[in-house]
């Protein structure tokens, strides 16, 4: 019996002690990635309150928006939008046809080759255009409804402007 205890409750192998000592550790780590996630959040929370919104690097806190280290200034004549989309589709895959084959054979290589994998791909831009200034930033395929949600906080500064 591997680090169990025998009918008088005495350790027989000599192993609980570590394995207890394991679980504790195992136990501390899935509770401090918790409480990260739950701070994380907070700061999230904290952060809307304020008014800051975030898109990747991006960054709008109030009427001031933050691309690739530099500060400008949301104005009326500021504009924001997402241009282009993002693709779905499902492809076959050789690892799928060949886990079939050898699992089940020809028939197993034929359900393998059917069970497709989902595929995304983005050809999708923000675009953002100042009075004097004009940035564009790719899209990833998973970020494009994040994307649209700040380029209509950027609109919605720019028209709560007042120049």
């Amino acid at each position: 019996m591997l680090g169990g205890l025998d009918q008088r409750g005495q350790n027989q192998s000599g192993n609980l002690p570590a394995m207890i000592l394991g679980a504790i550790v195992i136990g501390l780590a899935v509770l401090g990635g918790i409480a990260m996630a739950v701070a994380q959040v907070r700061r999230d929370a904290q952060e809307r309150r304020e008014g800051v919104a975030r898109f990747g690097t991006l960054t709008l806190q109030g009427r001031k928006l933050e691309v690739r280290g530099v500060t400008r200034d949301v104005t009326k004549g500021t504009h924001a939008e997402v241009v282009g989309s993002v693709q779905e589709g499902r492809r076959s895959t050789a690892t799928r046809t060949l886990a079939g084959g050898v699992a089940a054979g020809p028939v197993g290589a034929l359900v393998g080759h059917a069970a497709k994998k989902k595929t995304r791909s983005s050809s999708a831009v923000l675009t953002i255009d100042g009075d004097d200034w004009t940035d564009s930033i790719p899209v990833g395929p998973t970020s494009y409804a994040e994307a649209v949600r700040f380029a209509q906080a950027i609109n919605l500064a720019a028209r709560s402007s007042k120049r």
